[in-house]
């Protein structure tokens, strides 16, 4: 069917010049809004803080399975060091220079 009844979208619109282009863009500008909404609205800082420990903790049991899966066991001054990063109380380049710096063995 053509015409006025063929539109793919119900969007109230018909018979009207460029209606399908209007449906599509108000349908494009919702989206975007609704992105712009979610990365624009800030975070309480509580809710940020646990979201980055939590990705901390993921990538230091990434670290330690990949350490596993070489056949190797971290040592406990290792995690020691790790688990201070999952805390927040040094950075990844911090814990690397602190692991790198501790004797072999220990």
């Amino acid at each position: 069917m053509t015409g006025r009844h063929s539109l793919p979208l119900n969007c109230g619109l018909a018979g009207r010049s460029g209606d399908r282009q209007l449906c599509y863009n108000r349908s494009r500008f919702s989206r975007l809004a609704r992105l712009r909404d979610e990365c624009v609205t800030p975070q309480p800082i509580a809710e940020q803080e646990k979201e980055a420990r939590a990705w901390r903790e993921r990538f230091v049991q990434n670290a330690v399975a990949n350490v596993r899966l070489e056949g190797l066991e971290p040592s406990p001054k290792a995690l020691e060091i790790w688990q201070k990063y999952i805390e927040g109380e040094v950075s990844v380049e911090q814990a690397g220079e602190l692991i790198r710096a501790l004797p072999t063995g220990v």
